[in-house]
């Protein structure tokens, strides 16, 4: 619905493609998951996470799928699920801004960030209007 609004008003036109770039990937360290993980309760809510401030994160009933995306919005860089996980979990995440959650995420959850590089689908803007188009 918003990318036909945006083709309509600012004649936005797109298209995917894959690209190779840097990436992380979020595996099970080699201790293995500190979540456990268990078959759904019941449906997954909108936004099954919650961050409070700088340095914390909560996720109720989430996917690794699901965290993954959204590590993707505190790194910076795409974040592709390879742990292997089935069926959803809960956590709470802390650290301290300055040091890393890269080791928190170690040491809390069991999990790990590992920086590779690969095929990563993106959204490349091929024309847009400056000046949006009469109602």
């Amino acid at each position: 619905m918003m990318r036909s609004l945006l083709a309509d008003r600012f004649g936005l036109v797109v298209h995917k493609e894959s690209r190779e770039l840097p990436y992380y990937a979020l595996v099970v360290d080699k201790n293995g998951p500190k979540v456990r993980v268990a078959k759904p309760a019941g449906p997954v809510g909108q936004n099954p996470f919650s961050m409070t401030g700088s340095g914390h994160l909560t996720g109720t009933q989430v996917s690794a799928e699901m965290l993954a995306k959204v590590l993707t919005d505190q790194t910076g860089r795409f974040v592709e699920d390879q742990t292997g996980l089935g069926g959803v979990f809960d956590f709470t995440l802390d650290w301290d801004p300055d040091i890393s959650m890269f080791t928190a995420m170690k040491e809390q959850l069991g999990l790990r960030l590992d920086a590779v590089k690969g095929p990563v689908e993106v959204v490349v803007i091929d024309h847009v209007e400056t000046a949006a188009s009469e109602n």
